[in-house]
């Protein structure tokens, strides 16, 4: 009987935590490489570009020059580009230190997993008034046209 009831309650946990819809992305806080507390809800008025990510994922790693490109050219139309890693902060600092990419680097604290993220690069588009209004997994050509057509139309 036991059993039956941690394998019930496991159940519950990875169904409740595999749904990305059941976070509020308004709440979500995240830290500098410095250490200091970032709240996703501070950018509300800004559209943002939320990539998880890690140093490791050579995905992540391919898609980031044309995601650069992209930051470039959304640079005056309200962007905010945030690429959130929960690796250790000596680590994503070393990273950021060897690339010439200007994003904001930030850590997770806890695991993404418990945000529902289990695959990456995962990316969420957030509007000014700080709703996701795509969720789009795996690595991509963000400076292409759709992808730029796609960026340009969140508001």
């Amino acid at each position: 009987m036991k059993k039956l009831v941690f394998i019930g309650i496991l159940s519950f946990v990875f169904v409740g935590c595999s749904n990305p819809d059941s976070v509020d992305f308004k709440d979500l806080e995240f830290e500098t490489l410095a250490g200091e507390k970032v709240a996703l809800s501070q950018y509300v008025g800004k559209k943002v570009f939320l990539n998880f990510w890690a140093t490791w994922c050579g995905p992540c790693r391919a898609e980031l020059p044309s995601m650069q490109q992209a930051s470039e050219a959304l640079a005056d139309e309200g962007y905010v580009f945030l690429l959130v890693s929960d690796e250790a902060t000596k680590t994503i600092q070393a990273f950021k230190d060897r690339q010439p990419f200007t994003f904001n680097y930030l850590k997770k604290p806890s695991s993404i997993k418990l945000l529902g993220i289990f695959s990456i690069p995962q990316t969420y588009l957030i509007n000014t008034q700080g709703d996701v209004v795509q969720a789009i997994e795996g690595a991509h050509n963000w400076s292409s046209d759709d992808n730029m057509a796609l960026l340009r139309s969140i508001d």
